[in-house]
């Protein structure tokens, strides 16, 4: 039998890929968005067969859990909730208005919440576990200009996804999120407009305010993103929860001609040999075995010393694997 998939904001951009990938990976999808007519041209291009249309504002948490019972009356399960839907306004300070923040936040946070709310009602009354997956963003991750109100919303979502983790283990749910880059999606033009708008300058330059410390050198297709989630959807993932997947092509470090490996101030970039125990200055010709980046887990750190023995940072419960 299908394992059933609901996929919020679904309609377009990274919602469809994402249940594209999953009718591919073999699971019947609800296709759930606030547009009717974006939610069933997708289902005709994914096939009546494997996809169903449901409407839902996902800041109404009565439409959800209804959306969500359509679902299941259709395919008769459901196993994998993906938390997609969202909006991303561009906010400088001094522009942000309390209908932008309530808007913002009700969906982007509020649709968190009520999906993991009806999708736990659901594995419950089902009799089985399944998986929560939610977007976040790189800007969720590190702070991004203008981007006040979608990064707080975004950053949320991680500290949500973590707590409701740790809530819901017992029930064998597991939830997770992922976090995507500078994305070639409608959304993500329109805020490339807004920065560049905001300071002057044009839609590539918006753009490339994002995009130009992307270490693969390439904007990230839809599919990129959809790639992790069908990870995050299968079993090769029975054994994570709280974490979040960044897929942004390695946009918190680079390699910058003139000064070398470069990181985001709140990223500790460390480089490890298997014998070895002090942080290493990384080059491009010293050769390492083991790469690691810790953000927010264990300690933050701006500045480091070639010098730094770890027993001075960590203590010796703290294993590196």
């Amino acid at each position: 039998m299908s394992k059933v998939a609901i996929v919020t904001g679904a309609g377009q951009g990274i919602g469809f890929a994402i249940a594209k990938r999953l009718v591919q990976d073999g699971f019947k999808v609800g296709v759930l968005d606030y547009n009717a007519e974006t939610a069933e041209k997708a289902v005709a291009e994914l096939s009546a067969e494997n996809a169903f249309a449901v409407v839902a504002d996902v800041s109404k948490k009565e439409e959800v859990a209804a959306a969500f019972q359509k679902v299941v009356d259709h395919f008769g399960d459901l196993n994998v909730v993906v938390n997609n839907a969202g909006v991303a306004p561009t906010t400088p300070l001094d522009t942000i208005t309390e209908e932008q923040f309530t808007r913002t936040f009700a969906i982007n946070v509020g649709g968190v919440i009520w999906g993991a709310q009806a999708a736990q009602a659901q594995f419950k009354a089902l009799g089985h576990g399944g998986k929560i997956i939610n977007a976040t963003s790189q800007a969720g991750v590190v702070g991004n200009p203008n981007l006040t109100i979608y990064g707080g919303t975004k950053f949320a979502v991680r500290g949500i996804t973590q707590t409701l983790a740790r809530d819901l283990a017992d029930s064998g749910i597991t939830v997770n999120a992922y976090a995507p880059g500078i994305v070639k999606t409608p959304m993500m033009y329109d805020i490339a407009h807004e920065v560049g708008k905001n300071a002057g300058k044009d839609d590539e330059w918006g753009m490339q305010t994002f995009a130009k410390d992307i270490t693969l050198k390439r904007l990230s297709e839809p599919e990129d993103v959809a790639a992790a989630v069908s990870f995050l959807a299968g079993p090769d993932s029975n054994y994570i929860t709280g974490q979040t997947i960044i897929v942004d092509g390695g946009m918190p470090f680079h390699y910058d001609e003139k000064r070398g490996w470069v990181q985001h101030p709140n990223l500790l970039f460390c480089a490890f040999t298997i014998k070895e125990t002090d942080i290493k200055k990384t080059t491009p010709e010293r050769e390492v075995v083991l790469c690691w980046f810790l953000f927010e887990t264990v300690f933050f750190v701006e500045t480091i010393h070639t010098s730094i023995c770890l027993s001075e940072l960590l203590t010796s419960s703290v294993e590196w694997v």
